[in-house]
C-alpha cells in the first residue's frame, strides 16, 4: 500500500497549456467543408489543398458561461499527406489549427 505524505498536490513552478490554436486562413465550400488551408512557412502563407476530411465533431460546452465554446472540427488529410486537425468558432467564425 502506497502512504499518504498529506501534503497537497502541486504542479511545481509555472506551467503552459499544450496545443495553443494558432489563427489560419481556410478556404471553404459554401457548406463550409475546408478546401485549402493557408499554412505559414518560413514566415510565408503558403496554401496547401485538403485532399480528404477524415473525421468531423462539433464540440458546445460551458454553455452557462458569458461566452460558451462553440467549434465545428474537421481533421483533415492534406495533399502532402499531412494529418492536420482545424476548427471553426462557431461564436466568431474564425478558424484555427491545433497542430503545427
Amino acid at each position: 500500500m502506497v502512504s499518504n505524505p498529506r501534503k497537497t498536490p502541486s504542479i511545481g513552478g509555472s506551467y503552459q497549456p499544450l496545443n495553443m490554436p494558432i489563427a489560419v486562413n481556410v478556404t471553404s465550400t459554401s457548406d463550409g467543408q475546408p478546401i485549402s488551408v493557408a499554412e505559414n512557412r518560413n514566415g510565408r502563407s503558403v496554401p496547401s489543398k485538403v485532399e480528404n476530411v477524415i473525421d468531423l465533431w462539433e464540440l458546445d460546452d460551458e454553455w452557462w458561461r458569458t461566452e460558451s465554446i462553440r467549434r465545428r472540427y474537421y481533421r483533415l488529410l492534406m495533399e502532402s499527406g499531412r494529418v492536420m486537425t482545424v476548427f471553426k468558432d462557431l461564436s466568431t467564425d474564425e478558424w484555427f489549427c491545433q497542430e503545427y
